[in-house]
């Protein structure tokens, strides 16, 4: 009787476990009536993502991935939008891994997001000259801007230039894609070719110089980026006022030694936004005011609460890192930084 009835309280003791963790999966799983909830940060927010790209399905960017389908295909050179598909094949037709591009869209905490435009923008477009190689490294100047191309971090075209650095030449038109390090120089993430000379080149080209104005540089007509000196005599600048230590894009002709200007844009104006993402280097570090600047746009990190791959102290000028937050009277206020 004794066995028996032990036997039974077993049966009872199995039959609640049974009975409890039937319940727990009902309530997991959204049973009974019940509705749950988003994991935490995979509600999308509108916003803006600016980085290169780290590959493709569809494109990713600063880590997330974003579907392109539906999505627009902007280039600066002021042609046609390309409407993309989610076909990383496609894609690639007009995309290649370490471009530098403006992804406008929506996204989430969690690595997805979903882009309504893409706008690729390059750094430099001019000839090579002073190249030299020093190991796995090449060093060259564009348009007064120095150049540093690296092999494994330095994505090369693989149609004329072969995927190979050792393939450029002085003289040789490309474009390059990069991060300016507001002293003058562009760390390349891409380089495209263009042509095997100025000669060469086609109708309407445009040169092109991505960077600061020179402090002591700028008057009515010219200042100068890096050691290019540029006359903007006959245009009015956009998206802001012109001024020392600016990020400005410059496009133009070039007339001996000089880049006369046919549009010059500044590119510290992204606008209040509620989510930016922006991938740059850092330059004019406070850190009595806790502000930097990158990519133009002034960064504010007193109230940063998350920091990936490093800490505050960590922050120098010169360093590569991705700011994230909400854009609130012209500055971008950091919630997480990623070195």
């Amino acid at each position: 009787m004794k066995t028996t009835a032990i036997k039974d309280q077993w049966i009872t003791y199995l039959c609640l476990i049974v009975l409890s963790f039937a319940v727990f999966l009902i309530s997991a799983c959204g049973g009974g009536g019940s509705s749950s909830s988003n994991p935490p940060g995979a509600t999308p927010t509108a916003g803006l993502a600016s980085g290169s790209i780290e590959g493709f399905g569809s494109v990713i960017v600063n880590g997330v991935r974003f579907h392109t389908g539906g999505a627009d295909l902007s280039f600066d050179d002021g042609s046609q939008p390309i409407p993309l598909t989610d076909d990383p094949l496609q894609n690639q037709l007009h995309l290649s891994v370490g471009m530098e591009v403006e992804v406008e869209g929506s996204f989430d905490d969690n690595g997805t997001g979903t882009a309504t435009r893409i706008t690729v923008n390059s750094s430099l477009d001019g000839p090579i000259s002073n190249l030299s190689a020093v190991g796995d490294v090449r060093t060259f100047t564009i348009l007064g801007q120095n150049v540093l191309a690296g092999r494994g971090s330095t994505v090369v075209d693989d149609s004329i230039l072969l995927s190979n650095l050792d393939n450029l030449q002085n003289g040789m038109v490309v474009e390059v894609h990069g991060l300016p390090d507001g002293n003058g120089s562009v760390q390349a993430s891409f380089i495209e070719h263009k042509a095997n000379n100025v000669a060469s080149l086609p109708a309407g080209f445009l040169f092109e110089i991505t960077g600061t104005v020179q402090t002591g540089s700028l008057t009515s007509t010219s200042f100068q980026v890096g050691s290019q000196l540029v006359d903007y005599s006959n245009v009015t600048p956009r998206n802001g006022t012109l001024s020392e230590g600016a990020l400005v894009e410059v496009k133009g002709d070039l007339s001996g030694t000089t880049l006369v200007a046919s549009d010059v844009e500044l590119k510290n104006v992204f606008g209040d936004q509620a989510k930016i993402d922006i991938e740059g280097l850092i330059t004019s570090l406070d850190t009595t005011a806790k502000t930097f600047m990158l990519k133009g746009q002034l960064v504010n990190y007193a109230n940063t609460q998350l920091y990936l791959g490093g800490v505050e102290a960590d922050l120098a000028n010169g360093l590569k890192v991705e700011a994230e937050g909400p854009v609130s009277g012209g500055q971008l206020l950091a919630v997480k930084i990623k070195f």
